[in-house]
């Protein structure tokens, strides 16, 4: 299919185009409004006669291709509600009247798309009607706080198919090192939604974020306060809805191909021309051993040179091997990624439909790997569709992701390794976490009955199961233990054979370290609910619903150094109640909403700190928070609309986490019950009476219309939360533990500009584009409950208020497609798609990160930048079938991202040169001597180019 625009972010939405018989009523426009979230949007508007302006009662309003319709009323107002999202044909008629035919009216979740016609009395004959092309207004009118709509057809012109690069082009949602927040809220704090269920690892609150872009309908996401029927969720709401199948057959092909290569800076890590491979891996050549038995020693330390060593060379190189783990080929290994989805009807059973997409990613590990030479990734999604009535229907939807990875997998560089154990960890990577799996799964079965056009309810059952595991690896002589690091029998030496100082004491890597945790879960949780949505008239609609989640937690960690575990079954619940209304008059649109959380977890409180174990317990009790949601827009004119919105947001702790327990991310847990082997002493123990995290969020902003070319946005926003989780000390006489409990504070404050460049056809071909800049800072404040609790006492942590530094970030995006007229030289140059994506993240003076102190002066880093590009040919064959092969580049002008810490230790007069330098003059090695790894001055990844390309039918 030609592409003819490229929509980017929160687009505006339709606006009408008249044809010759057709005249638009000028007090009213086509657009789309923020309705109550769910997964349906409306149509409604007003019909005229042209020429008296008088309303025309009784006109009929048709969804072609669907039993969805509706008659003016007396004063010629009408609606269509409950339409599920995608792109319709709308037929109106009156007899006496020219028949008009709205092509491309496109309806959007939770959004009003408003048409107003005026008719003209027929004069045509019989048989003949107008059509018209529906197009985007000039603003959202009524979007009472900050949300985005991205459609099908956007997502396909993104120069990524990661669904995670794509959020983060987005104002006020950022990546770094792998890791997304959300207006400064991390992303288990936002609500991740695929077809109105919950996506996400029950335990810790952890999103499933790797839906497959095939299987994508629409895509909503809410950064600013958001409705009463999101609950769970402090920083935002990312709303998922799939693709069903329709009465024709659709088939989707997406292949990409990365060849292999080097993903990291400086020098592979194995090459056999460079120092740094003889330094870690010249024993794996039998020739070394034999060449140079002084350098290497028996079991009971005699060296191979002396006549009293128990080992030949033969036997002491296999021993090597026996222990060392073998080398991965990491720069040998090619990506490759393939994407499917087919959908249609089901054969032979009527009004069934089906949709399916499956994903196999195969990926090359960024650093040398011991047991798995590439990740495997499996992501699938699949939706029936029964509609056994025009008025009933059930919905199956399902997704499925499956990882099998490891350290060094993933796309994002571990400096502390690079840096700390380049050599020593050579031939294992990381192995101390064992070999990781996972799998998350969901299921949500959907009925939905439309009472009449104005009324509909629906009920739902969902369950979401994740399976977490970590285990020894494949024929691991030492099994599940920790021990204090194996040494080598050999003395490293360098590539001139000179032996290097210390060479016996040489770890042989983290292998022989032995495993410092492993777990293995089950997580499940089911969610029943169900809404009735009433559009009461044109102005006023009204929803209600409910909603209950029952825990199945089959949690299992154990850690070593001092043998300790957690396996136990957990039964939490939670529920809620809520109304939502939305008001709709031509100066104010209000969303106004009232949410009732409850949560139970559903186990013991431990009523002595001090031996939580032997003591009494007694039931958990039930937490609950009543929030209002309030959302406001004041259209000023047609270009401009001003909005505000307010919201109490409720979110639990999470239940526990995986690890060993030592790290504060790792005792936030209110379940977790780390117990040290064969005692009553606790490692970590949860507090059940954990308070659920409170957020007041409030947001400001508006939108003005420049030119019909360009939209501007400028948005505000403030989040005060309350009872955010610590980590808390008990020094009890049986011996340390570590608890958590609810006496911290936060709030982020920030602000957003955006600006839009419409899509625009020309003669040279289509553009659109977008800029936007965000700001943001923050208080982490210490107050409330003690930090250390002992039998003689408590101590405080210092209280106070402390900044949260942010960099500023831009991000800018350019979208431009030739012609399909630009037929010369055979249509070569005919319908390329040309998509930029760039960003660069400002240093902060306050973030110790972004500079580097000499002399007591702050030199700050460059901004960090970077470029992604694709370009991509579509060719038309035969028989509807589109082909498109594209080539796409990361980090297009290879940019480097300086690492300033690591050149903390180099001699003064090196230090000079690097700040003088402006940063272009690197220093080689420490004022020790010690060699600075290129992997290690760098926080970014190189250029990459890989090629693919797509098949539709």
């Amino acid at each position: 299919m030609t592409r003819k625009c490229f929509w980017k972010s929160a687009l505006p939405v339709f606006l009408f185009i008249a044809g010759s018989h057709l005249a638009l009523d000028q007090h009213g426009s086509l657009g789309i409004h923020k309705a109550e979230a769910g997964i349906t949007g409306k149509i409604s508007g007003t019909v005229r006669d042209a020429k008296t302006r008088e309303p025309l009662p009784g006109v009929n309003l048709v969804l072609e291709g669907t039993t969805q319709g509706a008659a003016s009323d007396a004063q010629g107002d009408y609606f269509i509600a409950n339409v599920p999202p995608g792109t319709y044909t709308l037929k109106v008629s009156l007899l006496g009247y020219a028949a008009v035919t709205v092509t491309g009216v496109r309806v959007r979740v939770d959004a009003t798309t408003e048409l107003n016609f005026a008719l003209e009395e027929t004069t045509i004959e019989l048989g003949e009607e107008v059509t018209v092309v529906a197009q985007r207004p000039l603003v959202e009118k009524d979007n009472t706080s900050s949300s985005v709509v991205i459609e099908t057809s956007e997502i396909a012109a993104r120069p990524t198919v990661n669904f995670t690069e794509i959020l983060a082009t987005l104002p006020s949602i950022n990546v770094d090192n792998g890791v997304m927040t959300v207006r400064g809220g991390a992303l288990e704090q936002v609500a991740f939604m695929v077809d109105g269920a919950r996506a996400r690892n029950p335990l810790d609150h952890s999103p499933y974020t790797s839906i497959n872009l095939s299987a994508i309908q629409e895509l909503e996401v809410i950064t600013g306060s958001f409705n009463a029927e999101y609950g769970e969720a402090q920083s935002g709401v990312i709303n998922v809805i799939t693709r069903e199948g329709s009465d024709k057959y659709e088939f989707f092909l997406d292949a990409r191909y990365t060849p292999p290569g080097k993903k990291h800076w400086g020098t592979a890590l194995y090459d056999r021309d460079s120092d740094l491979y003889w330094e870690n891996s010249h024993a794996r050549h039998l020739q070394w051993w034999i060449d140079y038995p002084d350098q290497w020693v028996d079991p009971n330390g005699i060296p191979g040179s002396n006549p009293g060593s128990i080992w030949t060379p033969e036997q002491a190189h296999q021993n090597y091997l026996d222990t060392h783990q073998p080398l991965t080929d990491y720069t040998e290994t090619p990506s490759y990624q393939t994407e499917v989805g087919f959908g249609g009807p089901l054969p032979a059973l009527k009004n069934f439909y089906f949709f399916t997409t499956g994903r196999f990613r195969s990926e090359a590990p960024l650093f040398g790997n011991s047991f798995r030479d590439k990740g495997r990734f499996f992501d699938g999604t699949l939706k029936l569709t029964y509609k056994f009535k025009p008025t009933m229907s059930f919905t199956l939807s399902g997704f499925l992701g499956k990882e099998e990875t490891s350290w060094g997998i993933g796309g994002q560089p571990d400096y502390f390794y690079a840096q700390n154990f380049g050599i020593d960890s050579r031939y294992a990577y990381y192995d101390f976490p064992a070999l990781p799996e996972s799998q998350t799964e969901g299921l949500t079965l959907k009925f939905t009955h439309v009472l009449n056009a104005a009324t509909l309810y629906e009920l739902k059952v969902s369950r979401v199961h994740a399976f977490r595991k970590t285990d020894v690896f494949p024929g691991d002589p030492l099994g599940f233990q920790a021990s204090d690091a194996t040494r080598d029998n050999l003395r490293a030496v360098d590539a001139n054979g000179n032996p290097i100082p210390g060479g016996y004491a040489n770890r042989v890597g983290y292998h022989t370290v032995g495993y410092f945790y492993r777990f293995n879960d089950q997580n499940t949780e089911w969610t029943l609910s169900g809404f009735a949505s009433s559009q009461l008239n044109k102005y006023w609609q009204l929803k209600g619903g409910l909603e209950f989640t029952d825990y199945h937690l089959d949690h299992f960690n154990k850690s070593k150094l001092p043998d300790r575990t957690d396996d136990n079954i957990y039964h939490p619940y939670q529920g809620a109640l809520y109304a939502q209304n939305k008001v709709e008059f031509g100066g104010l649109i209000m969303n106004l909403g009232l949410r009732y959380d409850f949560y139970n977890p559903n186990n013991v409180v431990y009523t002595d700190l001090f031996d939580p174990l032997n003591a009494a317990t007694e039931k958990s009790k039930l937490f609950s928070q009543l929030s209002p949601r309030l959302g406001f827009s004041h259209p000023i004119d047609e270009r401009t609309a001003l909005h505000f919105s307010y919201g109490h947001f409720f979110q639990r702790a999470p239940f526990g986490d995986y690890g060993e327990g030592n790290s504060a991310s790792q005792a936030l847990g209110s379940l977790t019950t780390f117990i040290v082997d064969g005692t009553n002493v606790p490692w970590v123990l949860g507090n059940r009476n954990l308070k659920p995290e409170k957020t007041i969020a409030y947001e400001v902003g508006i939108e003005r219309n420049f030119a019909n070319a360009f939209v501007l946005d400028v948005t505000g926003y403030y989040k005060d939360i309350r009872n955010t989780i610590r980590v808390t000390t008990v020094e009890s006489p049986q011996g340390v533990y570590r608890t958590n409990s609810n006496g911290d504070y936060a709030d982020v404050r920030g602000g957003e500009i955006s600006l839009r460049k419409l899509p625009a056809h020309y003669g040279w071909g289509s553009l659109s584009g977008y800029v936007n800049f965000t700001a943001q800072r923050g208080i982490s404040g210490r107050s409330g409950d003690p930090t250390v609790i002992t039998p003689g006492g408590v101590r405080y942590a210092p209280s106070g208020d402390f900044i949260v530094h942010n960099n500023p970030r831009l991000k800018a995006g350019l979208f431009y497609e030739t012609p399909d007229h630009w037929n010369f030289a055979g249509g070569i140059f005919k319908d390329i798609l040309f998509s930029l994506d760039y960003q660069a993240v400002f240093p902060n003076e306050n973030l110790l990160q972004d500079f580097f102190t000499f002399e007591g002066r702050k030199h700050m880093r460059p901004a960090d930048q970077t470029t992604n590009l694709r370009i991509k040919k579509e060719a038309k064959l035969p028989g509807n079938v589109a082909i498109s092969p594209y080539v796409e580049v990361h980090n297009l002008l290879n940019q480097k991202w300086i690492n300033l810490a690591a050149f903390e230790n180099t001699a003064p007069e090196e230090q000079r040169k690097f700040v003088e330098s402006g940063f272009e003059y690197l220093p080689a090695q420490t004022r020790d001597g010690v060699p600075i790894m290129d992997t290690a001055k760098y926080r970014n990844l190189p250029r990459a180019i890989l090629f693919g390309a797509s098949l539709a039918l």
